[in-house]
């Protein structure tokens, strides 16, 4: 028992001298990850969007190239 007292000891010392030692590592460590999770977001939300952006320009190109084979086919049924 006396054993793992002695273990528990040394983590806490060690644990204090860790935080205590480096002032500032914490919040360095901290800004890191929330810095890389914005980022993440950022990045994903631009890929989503160009993704959105060209399924809807591809949709409305393929509303044009309709409406430009429609005035086509008026005009040839005009000369016919």
């Amino acid at each position: 028992m006396a054993m793992i007292s002695q273990s528990i000891q040394d983590l806490k010392s060690k644990i204090q001298i860790g935080f205590v030692g480096k002032p500032g590592r914490l919040l360095r460590h901290y800004f890191l990850i929330s810095v890389i999770l914005v980022a993440g977001g950022l990045v994903a939300s631009g890929l989503l969007e160009i993704f959105f952006r060209y399924r809807e320009s591809k949709e409305h190109l393929a509303l044009l190239q309709q409406e430009a084979a429609a005035v086509a086919a008026l005009k040839i049924e005009r000369f016919i």
